[in-house]
């Protein structure tokens, strides 16, 4: 995507394609979430995933298989990252694994 496009899509809203294109990476996303791939994902200005990986070329892969990084919706750059501490997630989170979530 173009600078003019994105910048377009920020102002004047998404196009219809734009918008089928952020409900195939929203899905995408979700799928990852559900299977323990992502561990979180935050949304300020710049979007920030941190993915379970067995290496950076799986991770790469992920990564490259978002629909919207395909397009050049979004761009995305990979950072290797090794938590040094973490605590049990809440298992009522509403950001908790789904098989983990308290019904």
């Amino acid at each position: 995507m173009h600078v003019a496009d994105l910048a377009a899509m920020l102002v004047d809203g998404p196009t219809p394609a734009q918008q089928v294109l952020a409900g195939r990476h929203w899905a995408y996303s979700v799928a990852l979430l559900e299977r323990g791939v992502v561990i979180f994902a935050d949304a300020n200005a710049f979007a920030s995933v941190v993915i379970r990986a067995a290496d950076e070329a799986k991770a790469r892969a992920i990564v490259d298989g978002d629909p919207a990084v395909r397009a050049g919706m979004c761009a995305a750059r990979l950072y290797p990252f090794q938590p040094m501490l973490m605590g049990a997630w809440p298992a009522n989170a509403p950001t908790a694994p789904l098989e983990r979530r308290s019904r």
